[in-house]
């Protein structure tokens, strides 16, 4: 009997109305069920997204620092009618501090909390200002920032684990 086919007897072959509204229904509670899971999972990446920008930008603000003279900075600010935290590299020219490149937003829902001086400024020594950048998120993951004022170094944890160095 494995070469048989089979065949509706009475009618078109296909689905009813009903069958299609029951399956529906089963996909839409199922995407209902896993929504908050996907959002928490995002949740998660915003802020290592977070922290691992922000810590290729400290990286491009010592090499810029290095290479041209120039001390730079990694300044944080808040915008107009925006709660967001927003950050760009710096450059000072004389006593003024010119922006170098867009500036970057910090995704709602990570929070940061800065130690040491909340700029973070490059020698073209290539030394430091002191400190670490905690990212927070709402699902619980911490990412940390921190900085060698010796070696200008930044280092990335992911809780106390170290997941990135630069050289």
């Amino acid at each position: 009997m494995s070469g048989m086919l089979l065949v509706r007897v009475g009618g078109r072959p296909g689905f009813s109305l009903l069958e299609v509204v029951v399956v529906l229904s089963i996909v839409a509670l199922a995407a209902a069920v896993a929504m908050p899971a996907v959002k928490s999972l995002s949740r998660g990446r915003d802020t290592q997204s977070a922290a691992r920008e922000m810590y290729l930008c400290l990286k491009m603000a010592r090499w810029k620092a290095v290479v041209s003279g120039c001390r730079t900075r990694l300044a944080t600010f808040t915008r107009r009618g925006d709660n967001g935290v927003w950050y760009v590299i710096e450059r000072q020219e004389g006593t003024v501090w010119i922006p170098e490149g867009e500036g970057h937003r910090v995704p709602d829902g990570v929070r940061i909390r800065m130690t040491g001086p909340v700029s973070k400024q490059f020698t073209p020594e290539g030394t430091c200002t002191m400190g670490s950048i905690i990212f927070e998120g709402a699902s619980g993951g911490c990412y940390r920032l921190s900085m060698n004022p010796a070696t200008g170094r930044v280092r990335f944890y992911r809780g106390d684990e170290e997941v990135g160095r630069d050289g």
